[in-house]
């Protein structure tokens, strides 16, 4: 209580101190304002993204950020679409400008936003009442704090940054599973177009055995199942060849969306063959420390554990108090001196102590290290797996390489040195072609199913699946439950 002076009026401080006390309120006020107060990034958070997508794909992705391509990435497109397109080019266009990807990235700018929004202090609750009758005038006013929010802010502000942390692995899992996506695409369009291109070469020599076989037909040279036999096999050769044209279509169309193109998809060209096999493979020593250092989903799940230790020491911090909340307030009635006060609202726990609270943290935490266990023990298979598959496929593509095929061309040498000699006739000739035709098929496929299987160990050594789709969910199912938890009410 305040001392009385002798004229019977209450003490005040001086003047100057009052404004003095006000200045350092308003000044602590300032700071805390100021320090609850979360900003957003530069760049909606792709540096984080770009770095762990260039260090896994060699290529590094770009948001756009408004309704409309940017003029860098247009010009970009053009110029890898004005020659043949490699693969390491394939996953670039992919990852600059593909519609699924970056609806993926505006998600991260949405959840840039969140992270904003819970790294703020809660807002004051400014309430007013105004009770007027019977020439009675009553006006209250209160200004209430959420204590409690203000006082675990910190840990709140903490846990929020996880979470925007984790928003950015998921688009970064969507943007290495894209790139592998339009990686492999590349692959089967490269492949299917070749194998076109032999098929054509078979078309022409069935054309010509028909002929040939018809003329001597003629003259009496073949007997008539001779000639049947080679205009089945004509037949037969140009039901493969539209077979093989509508493969090329569908696998191009595949890569177009793997792309992104839609206007510019018919602008798109390939090599005409596909690269040539490593002169070494990957040995699984390398494999399995790429993995180590590479994997997404192990370092995603090792983010989500760490998130929900947070979440458990939050969760045993406020769990005896639910509600904490403090104000001033006034009253004000017409004719009667102004009421001031303050009030504080507490819920006391007697019929729930908070253990409910922390028994669901603690379930949670035990929860996220048995994930981490589950996804690293399913890392190391998958690269074992994904490593056996690969070496298999580059064992038998060298042997068709460099084995079958200098092979066939030898017996296709000693074949045209006896057709020269008058030793055989033109039909074992021919018949040698369709062989060595045969053979560069398999040989193809062989190529083909390596890239496919380094393609896959590269998604292995990742950590996503090579869909971008499946990608998106696995970031989900290991990263959506642990940290939402922590941003839960009190």
């Amino acid at each position: 209580m305040f001392p009385i002076e002798p004229t019977g009026r209450a003490w005040r401080p001086p003047v100057s101190r009052r404004r003095r006390g006000l200045r350092l309120s308003l000044s602590a006020l300032s700071l805390a304002v100021l320090a609850g107060c979360a900003t957003f990034s530069g760049n909606g958070g792709m540096d984080e993204v770009a770095a762990l997508t260039q260090a896994r794909t060699g290529q590094t992705p770009q948001a756009h950020g408004t309704d409309t391509v940017p003029e860098a990435v247009q010009a970009r497109v053009q110029a890898l679409l004005a020659q043949p397109l490699g693969a390491d080019q394939a996953v670039e266009l992919a990852l600059i400008q593909q519609p699924g990807l970056q609806a993926r990235f505006d998600e991260l700018a949405q959840a840039e936003a969140e992270r904003v929004r819970a790294g703020r202090l809660p807002n004051p609750v400014l309430s007013l009442g105004r009770l007027a009758g019977g020439g009675a005038l009553e006006v209250d006013r209160a200004l209430t704090v959420d204590l409690l929010g203000w006082l675990a802010w910190p840990v709140r502000d903490g846990v929020a940054e996880r979470q925007w942390r984790s928003a950015q692995w998921q688009a970064a899992v969507a943007a290495v599973g894209q790139g592998l996506a339009a990686r492999q695409a590349w692959v089967d369009a490269v492949a299917v177009q070749q194998q076109l291109a032999l098929q054509d070469r078979l078309q022409a020599v069935a054309d010509t055995a028909a002929e040939l076989v018809q003329a001597m037909a003629r003259a009496g040279n073949v007997p008539a199942l001779t000639q049947l036999r080679e205009q089945a096999f004509q037949t037969e050769t140009r039901l493969q060849g539209a077979q093989a044209r509508q493969a090329a279509l569908a696998a191009r169309e595949r890569l177009v969306r793997a792309l992104g193109l839609d206007a510019d998809a018919p602008r798109l060209s390939l090599p005409e063959h596909l690269p040539a096999l490593p002169n070494q493979p990957r040995s699984l020593s390398e494999a399995e420390q790429a993995a180590i250092d590479q994997r997404l989903d192990v370092q995603m799940a090792r983010l989500a554990a760490e998130a929900t230790a947070q979440d458990l020491g939050l969760s045993r911090a406020t769990s005896w108090v639910n509600v904490l909340e403090a104000g001033v307030q006034d009253k004000h009635a017409r004719g009667e001196p102004t009421q001031r006060g303050a009030e504080l609202t507490l819920e006391l726990p007697l019929f729930d102590f908070g253990s409910t609270r922390r028994a669901d943290a603690e379930a949670r935490y035990r929860q996220a290290l048995h994930r981490t266990a589950q996804v690293a023990l399913e890392a190391r298979s998958e690269v074992r797996e994904a490593y056996a598959a690969y070496r298999s496929a580059y064992d038998a593509a060298q042997v068709h390489s460099r084995e079958l095929l200098p092979l066939r061309q030898k017996i296709a040498d000693e074949m045209l040195l006896r057709y020269n000699g008058m030793l055989i006739g033109t039909s074992e000739l021919l018949d040698d072609a369709r062989s060595r035709t045969a053979a560069a098929s398999a040989a193809l496929a062989a190529q083909r199913a390596f890239w496919q299987a380094d393609a896959r160990l590269q998604a292995a050594l990742a950590g996503v699946p090579t869909r971008a789709a499946d990608a998106a969910d696995l970031a989900a199912s290991l990263l959506s439950d642990a940290p939402a938890t922590a941003a839960a009410g009190h």
